[in-house]
């Protein structure tokens, strides 16, 4: 299912990419979320991949995209209602939440 290159991991199976874009999307339409909040948690992805390259980034592709929510917007958003409409469980989440936060050393500022 996924395989590296350069350092770059690469998803393979069509279904699991159109189910991701398919989240993606249905999130930022239904909460009405800035674009810009997709760069930054890209971004995070990208430090988490450069401190650990083994890591499988699509595991963490829904939690960076919060955390650069919760880091940046003044507004509260219904987390716990965000994990459940990609059907992504809300314990877990907050469990791979400070997983991440540890990995990045807490460091959320980009540049």
């Amino acid at each position: 299912m996924f395989y590296k290159k350069n350092n770059i991991q690469i998803i393979k199976d069509n279904y699991l990419d159109k189910k991701i874009t398919y989240n993606i999307n249905y999130l930022f339409n239904k909460f009405n979320i800035p674009q810009y909040i997709l760069s930054i948690a890209l971004n995070y992805l990208k430090k988490l991949n450069n401190i650990n390259k083994n890591i499988v980034l699509y595991d963490y592709i829904f939690i960076s995209i919060i955390i650069a929510l919760k880091y940046t917007e003044d507004y509260i958003f219904n987390i716990q209602n965000m994990c459940n409409s990609i059907n992504y469980n809300y314990d877990k989440f907050k469990e791979n939440e400070i997983k991440f936060l540890y990995l990045i050393n807490w460091e959320l500022f980009t540049y």
